[in-house]
């Protein structure tokens, strides 16, 4: 079965052009079109529709017959020159006017294409339905408390007990253990560069979160220690006539932390998503990484942002309720052993929610974390009192 362009945007081409060129450009169009298609349908409906505006152009409009409207031109050429009397009559109250039109509909634009931006975010996802952030509530006596960061062993313990749960995998975005902000050297070169957007992950979030690797070996890229992933920006900034797979980072040590310096191989190049929360240049593997001694054990530290991948159809409602046996088999022995009072009763405040990864930019519900993101609230507030600032300028 042929492909079939956008309708709409076939008969407004057949509407406007002339008879002597129809034949011959849609043609052409119709044909880009099925080549296109095969390899992207949206974009091939996308370029059809862009095509037939750039056809939009004097020599390819069809001749309008105006002879039977006489009557109709000379009205509509006397209204205009009635019109531009008034306007060169008060020039300052229609400049004002237009002005003020003119810079409406302008913002009016701004504001639709920002709305349209903020809304993209994370929406890349092929399996946006199966992916969820794990959040932490406490209600206490205030206010419902959400925060972002989970123990070490959080991950692993998700994926072992809970065969809902396909994947589960750490980021570790902290500044404190070396990610955020680093001086660094490149393959033992004597510049030093200062670089941010560090961050820790496990090998497993590049499947999760679907990280495609332009360069390098999938899934395996972060398998080994000291590897690192670096985005295809950096990429070019760095190894412009280069191939940066095997070349080694160091990242320079900081007395003040007690940290001494650490290399890092490159085994991966990272396709940049600029409408993602998930946005760094430089993906540190966190395979054999332990910042203290029992700190991948230790369920008393809560460090980590953690993410799941669930099976097709499971209902997440029923997964968070189920959950709560982290709480029951890990944290009330861990704070028992460490001595907290009170441990059963906080338990019972506790309860585990997960935010869909499309959720995570925009609807934050002012969860607790060091991500950055939009707000669709004050978005929304900013946007209904800067709309009606501009109304009042234009009627005034």
């Amino acid at each position: 079965m042929r492909p079939v362009p956008p309708n709409n945007a076939l008969k407004f081409l057949r509407w406007f052009c002339r008879e002597d060129y129809l034949e011959e450009v849609e043609g052409d169009l119709v044909e880009v079109f099925e080549v296109q298609f095969v390899r992207s349908p949206q974009k091939a409906k996308k370029q059809f529709i862009w095509s037939v505006i750039k056809h939009f152009r004097p020599e390819f409009i069809r001749t309008v017959n105006i002879g039977q409207n006489s009557n109709l031109t000379t009205m509509f050429k006397y209204d205009l020159r009635i019109a531009w009397r008034h306007l060169l009559k008060q020039k300052v109250y229609s400049s004002i006017k237009i002005g003020g039109f003119a810079l409406g509909i302008a913002a009016c634009v701004l504001i639709a294409l920002f709305v349209k931006d903020e809304l993209s975010y994370d929406q890349h996802f092929e399996a946006k339905d199966q992916v969820y952030r794990v959040v932490n509530q406490f209600k206490g006596e205030g206010e419902l408390e959400r925060w972002a960061w989970f123990p070490a062993p959080t991950a692993k313990a998700l994926a072992t007990d809970f065969p809902e749960i396909e994947q589960a995998g750490r980021l570790l975005n902290t500044q404190l253990f070396g990610a955020g902000v680093n001086e660094i050297k490149l393959n033992d070169k004597p510049q030093i560069f200062h670089e941010n957007g560090f961050a820790y992950i496990d090998p497993g979030m590049i499947d999760i979160l679907e990280i495609k690797l332009l360069q390098g070996n999938g899934p395996k890229a972060l398998s080994n220690p000291n590897t690192l992933l670096i985005s295809e920006e950096k990429a070019r900034k760095y190894f412009s006539n280069e191939d940066p797979i095997g070349k080694t980072i160091t990242l320079q040590g900081n007395v003040l932390d007690n940290t001494s310096d650490r290399t890092y191989t490159i085994t991966g190049v990272v396709e940049t998503k600029e409408a993602s929360h998930f946005r760094y240049d430089f993906f540190m593997t966190l395979t054999g990484v332990e910042f203290y001694p029992g700190e991948q054990d230790n369920w008393n530290a809560n460090n980590y942002h953690t993410y799941i991948k669930v099976s097709p159809k499971t209902n997440p409602q029923d997964l968070e309720n189920k959950l709560d046996a982290l709480t029951k088999n890990y944290y009330i022995p861990a704070w028992t052993a460490a001595g907290d009072q009170g441990i059963e009763e906080n338990a019972e405040k506790s309860r585990y929610h997960l935010q869909p990864v499309s959720d995570i930019y925009l609807r934050n519900g002012n969860i607790r974390e060091n991500i950055n993101h939009g707000d669709i609230i004050s978005n929304h507030r900013d946007i209904t009192l800067h709309n009606g600032d501009w109304i009042c300028f234009t009627i005034m």
